[in-house]
């Protein structure tokens, strides 16, 4: 089973399957189609089922063993009841893989105790009450206070302050000095109650730039989606690319060597490579047999990628393989 963040991302996950054995559901999935689809998984005529966020709960095929989780929970009961999918006990089945392509173990259980979620409560006075006035119609509202550690002063509108007044500014704007998102205030308009549209904290939809609620998946104004599954990927790979000291595979873009004298007298051969993310030298000595035949074959038939990592202790880089596949930010 496979869980997706949204409809968009669920239906570029089916794409990567093969077509014959795999299936969507999400809720816009008819009552008639989703039984029909349901039934087939059941029988094992469908070997990847992906959803968004319809089969956490109330859904059991006891043959599922893998669950792949490619979307974020804040929340640790969901987490578990996703995981329990594949928890069902079944004739022949041994075990079950859980890949969280998302960090929700790491953020929910940082020891590994998929069953004993890190719950944090709240610290003593955090939570108070919080006036805050909205600068659109003057409404008083009264919000959960966020935990003030910096000392920060907070203006009458409900924002974070300097010692020089100036509003404490984020990537969603003004920092809040409380959870609130939205004045709760009812204007009557037209002889209807509207609630007021100012908020605190919004983010920008890139298409029509209407302001939508930070968790908004899409844009209340144009439905355009605004949150991409695929930018975590693309952060990971970077980070991948920017840490030495993780195994990875480059292309090579140069590359030399030379025979040379080591500081200790000896003959060792220098190899200099530049790949496109970084330059490196890496050094073989008669000792280094292994290394040193490696490098020789693929010298011999020419050198298009590297599979390498840079050691935390001594700093020298290793080379694993040659040739390999280099690494692709699969988006």
């Amino acid at each position: 089973m496979i869980f997706a963040a949204t409809i968009q991302h669920a239906n570029e996950c089916l794409e990567s399957l093969p077509p014959s054995l795999s299936a969507i559901v999400t809720g816009g999935t008819s009552k008639k189609e989703r039984a029909a689809i349901l039934k087939r998984f059941k029988a094992r005529q469908i070997k990847y089922l992906v959803n968004v966020s319809v089969l956490t709960t109330g859904f059991d095929a006891p043959h599922v063993d893998l669950v792949a989780i490619l979307r974020a929970t804040e929340s640790v009961a969901l987490l578990q009841q996703i995981i329990g999918r594949g928890l069902r006990i079944d004739s022949g089945k041994t075990d079950c893989l859980i890949l969280d392509y998302a960090e929700n173990v790491d953020r929910h259980c940082p020891d590994g105790d998929l069953f004993d979620p890190d719950i944090t409560a709240k610290k003593k006075g955090e939570g108070g009450a919080l006036p805050a006035k909205c600068p659109m119609c003057n409404y008083e509202n009264l919000f959960a206070a966020r935990h003030n550690e910096d000392g920060f002063g907070v203006d009458e509108f409900g924002y974070f302050v300097d010692l020089a007044g100036q509003r404490i500014e984020t990537d969603f704007g003004f920092m809040p000095a409380h959870h609130g998102r939205r004045c709760n205030n009812e204007l009557l308009i037209a002889g209807r109650f509207t609630r007021c549209t100012y908020k605190w904290t919004f983010k920008k939809c890139p298409e029509c730039d209407a302001e939508n609620d930070i968790a908004a998946r899409y844009c209340s104004a144009c439905k355009c989606e605004i949150v991409d599954p695929n930018e975590k990927l693309r952060i990971e790979f970077k980070k991948l690319k920017r840490d030495p000291t993780r195994l990875q595979t480059d292309n090579v873009i140069e590359w030399s060597c030379s025979e040379t004298i080591s500081r200790a007298g000896n003959e060792v051969l220098k190899a200099e490579y530049v790949t496109e993310y970084r330059s490196f030298t890496v050094w073989y000595n008669q000792k280094m047999r292994r290394d040193l035949n490696l490098f020789l074959d693929a010298k011999d038939r020419g050198i298009k990628t590297i599979t390498y990592k840079k050691d935390t202790d001594s700093r020298f880089y290793k080379i694993y393989a040659y040739n390999q596949e280099a690494d692709k930010c699969e988006v």
